[in-house]
């Protein structure tokens, strides 16, 4: 992967081969990223896509392992026990004009993934809720104002 900063923004572009939530949780570790939002378009294999089941309280994952558009990957970057964490939905498009959507597990770039990022100006925690069973995202207040 290939990266530039631009102050409060980044772009990273992915290789073909590479793991994206892997390759992005150590780039954020790399960069002390403890807070953004980012956007991407691209190109995938192999991604897995995941929905919550509400009742069970789990999530439920399928595999595709075909050639995939990345019509839209959105989704936040926080710190879950001092940790990287992520949190992205995902549109996807076949060769058949056909969509899949859902929330994002990983996936294998081919041939590229382009993200632009923005850091927001605090820390993003996360907790887990009881109740949801989620973890969920809590704001931290600035540490100077």
């Amino acid at each position: 992967m290939r990266s530039q900063n631009y102050g409060q923004h980044a772009v990273l572009v992915f290789e073909s081969g590479e793991p994206v939530m892997a390759t992005l949780k150590r780039w954020l570790a790399e960069y002390t990223i403890s807070g953004g939002a980012f956007t991407a378009i691209g190109g995938l294999r192999q991604v897995t896509l995941k929905y919550f089941n509400t009742t069970t309280r789990v999530y439920e994952e399928r595999e595709i392992n075909e050639q995939l558009e990345v019509l839209h990957l959105t989704g936040n970057a926080g710190l879950l026990n001092g940790e990287p964490f992520v949190h992205a939905h995902i549109t996807l498009g076949t060769r058949d004009y056909q969509t899949y959507g859902g929330h994002f597990g990983d996936g294998i770039v081919s041939p590229v993934l382009e993200l632009a990022l923005t850091r927001v100006g605090g820390v993003l925690t996360r907790r887990e809720n009881a109740e949801s069973g989620l973890t969920e995202l809590y704001p931290e207040p600035p540490r100077f104002v």
